[in-house]
């Protein structure tokens, strides 16, 4: 008897195994993607984030200002709120494995200081090009 429910735990636990951890949270340089929502929400429209721990993980507030494009749940089951009076997402990810929550947070910023450092450049780059393609004053017919 012993072995056969060390042989169904065994099985049962493999199979959880075999599935990997679930997916809660996608970082890209395009934005912030959560299984709960029906589309990436790009770092340009995260007003302001606000994380806090919680028992099911980390909590992490987004808010979106009024010109961003809104999400959508997603169907099915996922730790995502939405508050679109006052355009809150709330997400609750568990953190990965190994991984403390300040290290996290530390992640989720570097995303974000890369973005705005990514537009600035572009920015610089597009003004040189301007600046380079703009006649000088002494090539101009008088």
């Amino acid at each position: 008897m012993a072995l056969t429910l060390a042989a169904a735990f065994g099985a049962a636990g493999a199979f959880v195994l075999s599935r990997g951890e679930p997916i809660a949270l996608i970082l890209s340089p395009a934005g912030l993607t959560a299984p709960g929502l029906d589309r990436v929400i790009p770092w340009e429209a995260v007003a302001d984030l606000d994380m806090s721990l919680s028992r099911g993980g980390i909590v992490t507030r987004l808010l979106l200002p009024p010109g961003a494009d809104w999400p959508e749940r997603a169907p099915g089951r996922h730790p995502v709120k939405l508050d679109p009076k006052r355009r809150i997402v709330t997400l609750t990810v568990g953190l990965p494995r190994r991984m403390k929550p300040q290290d996290f947070a530390d992640l989720i910023a570097r995303y974000q200081a890369a973005h705005h450092a990514r537009r600035a450049l572009a920015e610089r780059a597009a003004s040189a090009t301007v600046a380079a393609h703009t006649p000088s004053p002494e090539a101009l017919p008088a």
